[in-house]
C-alpha cells in the first residue's frame, strides 16, 4: 500500500519518535495529496527519500574513511575486502615480513593449536557479586598495539624440531628466540583466582583452569615461561619445534609510529586518530588467518554441464543455477547463464604466519599477567574479572600495586603510554569513578553500579538511572537491558542477582543452569532488524528474543538462542 492516512502510518510505524518531524518531511518532498478529505501520505516517495539520503551518507562516510586510510597506509581500500587485509599489506608494505617464513601443512596444523585468544575469565570460574568495596576497572592502553611495540619482533629464518635431548631442558626449549612445544602438564603450584594456563573441552570451548596435571597442550614460548614463571607450572615435554634466526623488529617501529601519530591526533580531535587505533590493532590479525575447507567458484552454465562437473565431481558439495533478473527455474523457457559451485579444497595447501600471531597474543597476555600475578601476590583473589585487556581489581590497591610494579619491572604502571594502565569506568559528569556493587553471572556478563565525584558539585553519587550502570551481556543490546529493567520495575544489579546462578554444593564443572532463565527482546529500547526471503522478500521483525541462562561454571546455557517474530 503505497498511500496511508495517520491512523495508518502510526499503525504500521508505531516506534516513529517524532510524528512532527515526518509531516514536515513530507511537505518539504511534496509526499502528500487530499483524497474524500483526507491526508495520505506517499510512504514510497518517504522511503525513496530516506534511502537516497542513507546511501549518499555512507557515501561520504566511506571516502572520508578511504581518504583517511590512503594518509595512514598509503593504499587504497577499495582494493581490499576487510581491514585485516589492508592491515596486512601495509605490514608487507613497510617490511613487516621480510625474511618471515610462512608456514603450511603439518607444521602449520601443530603452531596453530597453540592460539589462544583473548583470556576471558571470572575469579576462580565462579560467579559471584561484591558490594563491600569500590572495584576499579583497570585497563591497559591499547594492549595489542603495545605488545608489537614492546616485544621483540617476528623471528625469521627457518624452524627445525627440538631433539630429545633439548626437550628434557626447559632453560634450552626457552633460549630460542621463538618455540613451539605439545607438553603433558606434571603440576601447578599456581593458585590464581584468573588462571595462566588453559584447555579445551570437549565442546571446543576454552576453560582457563589451574586444574591441568595430566592435560595434554601445545605452548608458545612467551605462554610457557608465564605458566613456569609465575604459576610454578612443571611439564613433559612431548614434541616442539624452534625457530633459531633473528627478530625482524620492523613491526616494532610501525606501531610506534601509529602509536604516536594517533595521540597526536586525539590531541587535537582529530577523528582520524580511531583510524589509527583501527590500523594499529589489524597489523595482526590476518597472521592466524584458518585454513578454509571449502571454496566458491562461479562457473559458465556449458562448461559445467559438459566438462566440468564430471572431472571434479568428487569435490563438488553443492551447486545451484543462477537466471537472469525477473526469471526463475519455474518461469517456462527460463534458462541458467552462470553456475554457483562449492567445493571441497585440501587444507594442507593452506599457509599463514601462525607462528607471528602467536607471538603477539602471547605477549598480550604476559603484559597483563605482570600486573594481574603481581596483584594477587599482593592480596590472594583480588582480581575479580578479566577480559582481554583489563580487570576487575579493588581500588584501594592500586597505589600498592604501582609501587610494587615500578619497583619489579622498572617502570611506571599508570598511565596513557605503551605497556601501560589507566582506569576505564566512564559516567558523563563525574569523576574519580569505581564500581560500588558488581555482579558477575559469567563471560562477557556482569554489571556494575557505579559512583563518582560529580564535577559540578563535588558531591560522591551513586547511579541509580539504568543507563548510569555499566552494563554487559553479551549478544543482547545494553538498550535491551535497560527497556527490560524499566519494565519489570528492576535495577541492572537486581536483575543479574536474579540470574546469578548457585554454586553450593556443586563442582565447577556441573553445567546445569541454575540461574534464572531471563527472556529479552534484543529490538526493545529503539532496535531495528530486518530478514530477508526467498518468497517472502524484505520483512521487518517485530522481536528478536533472546533466552539467557547461566549455569555454575559461568557459561550460558546452549539451549538459550534467538527466536525472530515477523512483524
Amino acid at each position: 500500500q503505497r498511500w496511508l492516512t495517520e491512523a495508518q502510518w502510526h499503525e504500521y510505524y508505531p516506534d516513529i519518535e517524532s510524528w512532527a518531524a515526518v509531516v514536515s518531511n513530507c511537505a518539504r518532498w511534496k509526499c502528500t495529496k487530499w483524497q474524500a478529505g483526507v491526508l495520505l501520505y506517499d510512504i514510497h516517495e518517504y522511503s525513496k527519500r530516506y534511502c537516497m539520503m542513507d546511501t549518499e551518507l555512507c557515501y561520504r562516510g566511506y571516502m572520508c574513511f578511504r581518504e583517511q586510510m590512503r594518509t595512514i597506509t598509503g593504499m587504497d581500500i577499495d582494493a581490499f575486502y576487510t581491514l585485516p587485509s589492508v592491515g596486512f599489506a601495509y605490514a608487507i608494505k613497510e617490511g613487516v615480513f621480510d625474511g618471515v617464513p610462512q608456514l603450511a601443512g603439518v607444521l602449520r596444523e601443530f603452531v596453530q593449536d597453540a592460539v589462544v585468544g583473548g583470556r576471558v575469565c571470572v575469579r576462580d570460574n565462579t560467579p559471584h557479586e561484591v558490594s563491600n568495596e569500590g572495584i576499579a576497572d583497570f585497563d591497559a592502553v591499547g594492549l595489542y598495539n603495545s605488545t608489537m611495540i614492546m616485544f621483540p619482533g617476528f623471528v625469521t629464518g627457518k624452524c627445525r624440531n627440538l631433539t630429545p635431548e633439548e626437550l628434557r631442558s626447559h632453560a634450552t626449549i626457552v633460549s630460542f628466540n621463538s618455540c613451539f612445544v605439545r607438553v603433558r602438564v606434571t603440576g601447578v603450584r599456581s593458585t590464581y583466582g584468573i588462571p595462566l594456563t588453559s584447555y579445551k573441552d570437549e565442546e571446543g570451548r576454552r576453560i582457563w583452569s589451574n586444574d591441568m596435571v595430566g592435560r595434554v597442550t601445545t605452548m608458545e614460548k612467551t605462554a610457557l615461561e608465564d605458566a613456569v614463571n609465575f604459576g610454578g607450572m612443571e611439564y613433559e615435554a612431548l614434541c616442539g619445534v624452534c625457530f633459531p634466526g633473528p627478530f625482524n623488529t620492523a613491526i616494532n617501529k610501525v606501531s610506534l609510529h601509529l602509536f604516536h601519530e594517533r595521540l597526536k591526533m586525539k590531541a587535537v580531535k582529530n577523528p582520524i586518530q580511531n583510524t589509527y587505533k583501527l590500523v594499529g590493532n589489524a597489523l595482526y590479525g590476518r597472521t592466524l588467518q584458518k585454513a578454509s575447507e571449502s571454496v566458491v567458484k562461479f562457473v559458465a552454465v556449458q562448461q559445467f554441464d559438459t566438462t566440468y562437473y564430471r572431472n571434479r565431481y568428487e569435490y563438488v558439495q553443492d551447486f545451484s543455477y543462477f537466471y537472469p533478473p525477473g526469471q526463475s527455474a519455474n518461469d517456462p523457457g527460463a534458462e541458467p547463464y552462470i553456475v554457483r559451485v562449492r567445493e571441497r579444497q585440501p587444507t594442507c595447501n593452506h599457509s599463514n604466519y601462525a607462528h607471528a600471531g602467536c607471538a603477539v597474543l602471547g605477549y598480550s597476555k604476559r603484559i597483563m599477567n605482570e600486573v594481574m600475578c603481581l596483584a594477587e601476590d599482593l592480596e590472594p583473589k583480588c582480581v575479580h574479572y578479566t577480559d582481554t585487556d583489563s580487570m576487575h581489581i579493588p581500588d584501594r590497591l592500586l597505589p600498592a600495586l604501582a609501587a610494587k610494579f615500578e619497583e619489579r619491572y622498572g617502570r611506571a604502571l599508570v598511565g596513557k603510554g605503551y605497556g601501560q594502565f589507566h582506569t576505564d569506568f566512564k559516567w558523563d559528569g563525574h569523576k574519580d569513578i569505581v564500581s560500588v556493587h558488581a555482579v558477575f553471572c559469567g563471560k562477557k556478563a556482569y554489571v556494575d553500579q557505579l559512583a563518582g565525584r560529580n564535577t559540578a558539585t563535588g558531591e560522591w553519587e551513586v547511579a541509580a538511572a539504568p543507563g548510569d550502570f555499566h552494563i554487559r551481556l553479551k549478544s543482547v543490546p545494553t538498550r535491551a537491558i535497560e527497556h527490560y529493567c524499566g519494565e519489570h520495575k528492576l535495577t541492572p544489579v537486581e536483575l543479574y542477582q536474579s540470574m546469578l546462578p548457585s554454586t553450593d554444593g556443586v563442582g565447577l564443572t556441573e553445567m546445569e543452569p541454575t540461574g534464572e532463565k531471563v527472556t529479552f527482546n534484543c529490538l526493545a529500547g529503539g532496535g531495528c532488524s530486518f530478514q530477508s526471503g526467498r518468497s517472502d522478500g524484505l520483512w521487518r521483525s517485530k522481536q528478536l528474543v533472546r533466552s539467557v541462562q547461566f549455569n555454575r561454571g559461568g557459561d550460558i546455557d546452549p539451549d538459550g538462542g534467538y527466536h525472530i517474530i515477523a512483524a
